[in-house]
């Protein structure tokens, strides 16, 4: 934060970097008076200020003009203070006057200072405070009184009165260069990001409008006109409102209630002690880690630790594409699995012996579904991840595409098992192979490994194959590889197959099984296209969301 513009009242205001009038300067002196911030000098000579950020910007002002702040506290030393406290905006400040008595300061929000200025100094000074907010500048007013003695602890409070209004400063809280993308991003990805301030509701408008939060149809809302609606006026109108300014800590839990009333899942961020109650109250609690309060901390489900909205953003795509690449393995690992129970039980069905054996079955597992398996989970996201609405609380993990879909190519890995099987047990296929059902299980052994390996590129997305890079993930592409060969060694080495319950096959088999292990990967990319072919044609029409189009 920086203070950009500076008035004193009955004067101009000015920009900081002007050449500052007696007046000026001393308002800048008894804001550092009320401030608790401190410039402290490290042994290589380099300043740092330590404190609040809006106390800091005051200190840095004040260093910039060439004065310390040890001179003026040695002056004006202090006694008493009042913190700030979200309920009254403000906080006090007590210190002994040098000429008797006590000099009182209080530093805050300008529409919350009890000032007992003439209906035409409160009209000029709401004129600048409006001008300053108007620019996106955070306002802080700062008033003060003289007191004889000091009243007890108490009845401290009671100094908070008929003030006299000081000035005001401007101070600009820029957002950070990334934050405007990365609330387009999230509201791309169909995430609603409200902004809820302590600030002037003119300043929380301008700040709003820079970044992307306010758009056009969409309004603001005062803590005094919060306070009035009811909570069943507020759930019926939460969705009109992206900014809210001066707020109370009770406003903020019932903002979060009142979405989550309207069944929206709802991710609260906050650093002070104050914004605990809604980060507990919200369905995650994001505290800030380098600014906020241990008792936020505390309060929150996850801390940031670089206090940057852009990282929520990254989190939600590393979390939906963690999501996706747990639903591509399951349907991956749904798809075989269920094939080999459907194949086993329906050769028995139908009066057949075993097409594989248990330990095929394991070798299937371990090999030919296991290791490429595992290489989908560092599978890279979708180009359109963040382009898809967010999953609903009652959405099912399965939709029904994918349900549609691994019903359909579990059928036919199951399919063309029977007819490697068959083949082998029943038809004379190579010369000098008589049909066994030695035979038929090698086959049906090869035609259930391979296409279950080949099965893992078309899971990768709903896209084509062909549309989606090998590069993007070698690993899979290298287990894959080396697991087809494996199976292929352990029929084609003589007498390493029969360990396994495995036999040599001929030419002609060998064809076959390529052939049948081919076509669940050519059904699927058939069906993919028929599929996307549809839900782009229901998508132009706005019946559907295009997140039906991925894994």
């Amino acid at each position: 934060m920086t203070i950009k513009k500076l008035w004193v009242k009955s004067e101009e205001p000015i920009a900081e970097t002007e050449e500052f009038t007696a007046n000026q300067q001393r308002l800048l002196e008894q804001l550092a008076l009320a401030s608790n911030a401190v410039i402290e000098t490290d042994e290589n000579g380099n300043k740092h200020i330590m404190g609040d950020a809006t106390e800091s910007a005051i200190m840095k002002l004040l260093d910039d003009k060439g004065k310390k702040k040890e001179d003026i506290v040695s002056e004006w030393p202090r006694v008493k203070e009042i913190p700030f406290s979200s309920s009254r905006k403000r906080m006090t400040t007590i210190h002994e006057d040098p000429k008797g008595g006590y000099l009182v300061l209080s530093k805050g929000a300008f529409d919350w200072m009890p000032v007992r200025e003439s209906a035409n100094e409160k009209e000029e000074a709401k004129k600048v405070h409006d001008a300053f907010a108007k620019d996106a500048l955070r306002v802080i007013a700062l008033a003060s009184k003289h007191i004889e003695q000091l009243p007890a602890d108490e009845d401290l409070e009671q100094v908070e009165k008929d003030l006299e209004l000081l000035g005001l400063i401007g101070i600009i809280d820029p957002p950070r260069p990334e934050s405007k993308a990365a609330i387009a991003a999230a509201k791309k990805a169909g995430i609603r990001t409200i902004m809820i301030t302590g600030d002037h509701v003119a300043t929380a408008s301008a700040i709003a409008r820079e970044i992307g939060i306010l758009c056009d149809g969409e309004k603001v809302m005062t803590g005094q006109q919060l306070s009035e609606m009811s909570d069943e006026e507020l759930c019926s109108s939460i969705r009109e409102y992206s900014v809210y300014a001066r707020v109370t800590p009770e406003d903020k839990i019932r903002i979060v209630e009142a979405w989550q009333e309207n069944d929206e899942v709802v991710i609260m961020t906050g650093d002070g002690v104050n914004d605990a109650p809604a980060l507990k109250a919200a369905d995650v609690g994001v505290a800030m880690g380098k600014n906020g309060t241990e008792v936020a901390k505390s309060a929150a489900d996850m801390v940031l630790a670089d206090d940057n909205f852009a990282t929520i953003v990254d989190a939600v795509h590393e979390g939906r594409n963690v999501f996706s690449n747990i639903r591509k393995t399951v349907y991956f690992l749904i798809v075989c699995n269920i094939s080999e129970i459907i194949i086993m039980l329906g050769a028995q069905l139908i009066g057949w012996q075993f097409p594989v054996t248990a330990v095929m079955l394991l070798l299937i597992n371990v090999l030919g579904d296991g290791i490429p398996g595992i290489c989908l989970a560092k599978e890279v996201s979708d180009p359109r991840i963040m382009e898809r609405k967010p999953i609903g609380r009652q959405e099912s993990f399965f939709n029904s595409n994918l349900i549609y879909v691994i019903v359909r190519q579990t059928i036919i890995c199951s399919v063309i098992v029977w007819i490697g099987y068959y083949l082998g047990t029943n038809q004379l296929v190579s010369e000098g192979f008589t049909p066994s059902h030695a035979i038929g299980q090698s086959m049906s052994f090869l035609i259930l490994g391979w296409s279950s390996i080949l099965h893992v590129f078309t899971v990768r997305s709903r896209k084509s194959i062909l549309k989606v890079p090998l590069s993007s993930n070698m690993p899979m592409v290298y287990s894959a590889a080396a697991m087809i060969i494996v199976f292929a060694l352990i029929v084609l080495i003589p007498g390493f197959g029969n360990i396994f319950g495995i036999t040599a096959i001929g030419m002609n088999h060998w064809l076959i099984v390529i052939g049948l292990s081919v076509i669940p990967l050519i059904v699927a990319e058939v069906g993919k296209f028929v599929d996307n072919l549809g839900i782009r044609q229901r998508y132009k029409n706005r019946l559907i969301h295009h997140r039906e189009f991925d894994m």
